[in-house]
């Protein structure tokens, strides 16, 4: 069961990652304090305008998933998709000089901890390993009968 714990750590996590990042997108302001971006231009707000609902749908499905972790828990292999897509836009704008490493480093830090969470959660929720321990849970419950 600590599988499905996890999983819903990283739903939970996930969601609220997202609706931090969409609420950056929505309001400059706090994109330029999370990661000192000025000067907004046009491409930049039709950028975000395109982006932003689908990190607002991004987060209702996470929230959704953390309902029912194990019926749901195909919704992991998808956001390990996104933020794998994430962290590889992030990597590409360190090396083009839009962003230090330094500032980019939070950002890495919760792509780290949300791709081990998805993983590991999703690793432990396979039917296999949930119906061994589901079945050794009923076998200890008839023993204490």
């Amino acid at each position: 069961m600590q599988g499905v714990k996890v999983l819903k750590l990283a739903y939970l996590l996930g969601g609220i990652t997202d609706l931090l990042v969409f609420l950056m997108m929505v309001f400059p302001q706090f994109a330029t304090a999370f990661w000192g971006i000025e000067g907004f231009t046009e491409e930049y707000y039709f950028a975000m305008g395109m982006g932003a609902p689908l990190m607002l749908a991004w987060t209702l499905l996470l929230l959704w998933a953390y309902k029912k972790p194990i019926e749901r828990r195909f919704v992991a292999p998808l956001t390990i998709l996104v933020i794998l897509g994430i962290a590889v836009t992030n990597t590409l704008m360190v090396d083009r000089g839009l962003f230090t490493i330094t500032g980019m480093l939070p950002s890495f830090i919760i792509q780290g901890i949300l791709l081990i969470g998805f993983s590991v959660g999703y690793v432990f929720t396979e039917p296999e390993k949930l119906g061994t321990t589901m079945s050794a849970k009923k076998i200890e419950k008839n023993k204490t009968k």
